[in-house]
């Protein structure tokens, strides 16, 4: 068993990293991903983003952001906990940027900018 994904170059500056309970989707070229249905949360698709973050012994781990909206209508991003289940369950896709990327909520352009303990803000352009 292996610590690091299998990371699938699919062109067009999309590639796959795939993890045995997921497989993030990511832009690595200049167009922006859309985050408007980033998972699926509490049984249905939510807006979200797994941004990766360094760790000590893997290398870099997806930690998984819901996003939600204040009451002026600007988004909020909120650390979403793991469950573990007894039961099988299909492979989860993820919508996934970086730190410093340019993603589309709603329509909108953001910047993901890292606040404090590793929690991430958007950012409008």
């Amino acid at each position: 068993m292996t610590n690091q994904p299998t990371i699938t170059d699919m062109g067009n500056g999309i590639r796959f990293i795939d993890w045995p309970a997921y497989t993030y989707i990511e832009s690595t070229g200049d167009q922006p991903i859309c985050i408007d249905e980033g998972g699926e949360h509490l049984g249905e698709k939510t807006p979200g983003v797994a941004i990766p973050f360094p760790t000590r012994r893997h290398g870099e781990l997806h930690k998984h952001f819901g996003i939600c909206e204040d009451d002026d209508g600007q988004p909020l991003a909120y650390g979403k906990g793991a469950t573990l289940t007894a039961e099988s369950r299909p492979k989860a896709f993820l919508a996934a940027a970086r730190i410093g990327q340019t993603v589309i909520y709603k329509g909108n352009r953001y910047i993901i900018r890292q606040t404090a303990n590793e929690n991430i803000a958007l950012e409008a352009i």
